[in-house]
């Protein structure tokens, strides 16, 4: 009967220590880093125009694309492209605005075209 009282109270001191030890295991996981004061995305360049298809250069950390024509939103777009479905002749004036997922950066100043 000794024995195996002393045989559960070591299983029991055993298993509070690797109870113990496992509360007190951090993750190794860093956290994703976020901009610090919510740094400002690049403007958008480059933009060009071919057929009815406007393209732009990528910006570092933007997730999307505002389109806008003559001062109107018309998409958002994942890629730097987009095809304008206006399909008269004329001028237009073309901006593209870099945003981000979450607002982890401040939306970028609309570039013009």
């Amino acid at each position: 009967m000794k024995k195996r009282t002393l045989f559960t109270t070591i299983c029991m001191f055993i298993l509070a220590f690797v109870c113990m030890f496992a509360i007190g295991c951090k993750s190794t996981e860093e956290p994703p880093v976020e901009p610090s004061d919510n740094t400002k995305l690049s403007t958008p360049t480059d933009i060009s125009i071919s057929g009815n298809v406007v393209s732009w250069t990528s910006v570092t950390n933007a997730d999307y694309y505002d389109v806008f024509i003559n001062d109107k939103y018309e998409a958002t777009v994942s890629q730097t492209s987009y095809t304008i479905e206006i399909t008269e002749k004329g001028e237009y004036k073309i901006a593209i605005g870099a945003l981000s997922i979450g607002n982890r950066y401040e939306a970028s100043d609309l570039s013009e075209s």
